[in-house]
């Protein structure tokens, strides 16, 4: 079976999904992204796109916006070309983002680009055979926005991710892209909170100056010590998984949170915002605890780990859980997912 992969993902979660399952797919593949993604292998088609926007003062952005969605919808018609021309059984298309509320302030600016965005969203999805997911709340807001069920293909965890041997705690340990959003600062928060001075390690998979030196301010307030850490191997970060006294996953409305299970497949007791896909990554009591997003809470249960008898015995569950989760069976389920929309 022919299957093109389309993408425009970034580092990060959703690209390390990528990469794992079409690992194990065993099918003639063609990957497709844009310029403005991370190609997955050594053989992708990158359709160059150029975007001034962002680049731009604030004055200059809106006209540019305009231009720029007129650039994306252009880049995506020559990817749709590259992917006739391979003429796949199936495509297996993968949307970088939900579309989601305009905002406010930027209502009268905007809007038309907002109405536009959400159109070709929206036809995307009606579009689509099958759609497939990698939670329930996902799929849950699947359901509630386009009005689609989709089927679910849990993540898995990389065989390189395991627990250390007699790892001693050193940090508390925050993963995930340096945006506001993913919750960096309430981990810091927290940390100081619990004033049990433990230091921050984030980990990045790219640099952003402006969030860093936010972070970093935020510590400072703080009397945390921080360690941002950018774009580390794998093996780095299974090491300093190991040596977590615990990983804080306080991202907003996350629609999984991989790193959670990657933390706990190295013997790290998890704590995650409860909200979103989060709370379904872990063992509640067991290997970790899902909680509001507030230093307060969050701070209470670091100090809970504190206690031995409740943190050792997650160090021991976490492992087995994880080791629940088979990136072989994730392909194999979206394998099938594959199968039925090419039949």
């Amino acid at each position: 079976m022919r299957v093109a992969i389309v993408h425009n993902l970034k580092p990060g979660g959703a690209r390390r999904r990528l990469t794992a399952q079409a690992r194990y797919l065993r099918h003639e593949l063609l990957e497709v992204t844009l310029s403005t993604g991370a190609p997955i292998s050594d053989h992708a088609i990158v359709v160059p796109i150029r975007l001034r926007a962002e680049r731009a003062s604030r004055a200059l952005r809106p006209p540019l916006r305009y231009l720029d969605l007129r650039s994306v919808v252009e880049a995506w018609r020559q990817a749709g070309r590259a992917v006739a021309e391979f003429r796949p059984d199936v495509i297996f298309a993968n949307p970088c983002r939900i579309a989601g509320r305009a905002n406010p302030a930027t209502r009268g600016i905007y809007g038309p680009i907002h109405v536009a965005q959400r159109w070709l969203d929206r036809s995307s999805l009606a579009a689509a055979r099958l759609v497939g997911t990698n939670s329930s709340y996902t799929a849950s807001r699947i359901q509630e926005t386009y009005g689609r069920a989709a089927r679910l293909v849990p993540c898995g965890v990389e065989p390189v991710f395991t627990p250390g041997q007699g790892a001693l705690p050193l940090h508390v340990l925050s993963v995930g892209s340096l945006i506001p959003s993913k919750g960096h600062d309430l981990a810091i928060e927290a940390a100081g909170a619990s004033g049990l001075d433990w230091p921050v390690v984030i980990v990045a998979p790219s640099a952003n100056p402006q969030e860093e030196a936010r972070l970093h301010a935020v510590a400072g307030s703080r009397g945390v010590q921080l360690d941002i850490r950018i774009g580390v191997t794998d093996g780095e970060l299974r090491d300093t998984y190991r040596s977590a006294f615990a990983t804080l996953y306080l991202a907003e409305r996350e629609p999984f949170g991989l790193a959670s299970l990657e933390a706990q497949a190295c013997g790290s007791p998890a704590v995650v915002a409860a909200e979103g896909g989060l709370p379904e990554t872990i063992l509640e009591d067991t290997t970790g605890w899902a909680t509001t997003r507030s230093p307060g809470p969050v701070a209470e249960c670091l100090n809970r780990l504190m206690d031995p008898g409740v943190r050792q015995p997650m160090v021991e569950a976490a492992p087995e859980w994880a080791s629940g989760h088979s990136w072989r069976k994730s392909a194999e389920l979206l394998d099938d997912l594959l199968e039925e929309a090419a039949s």
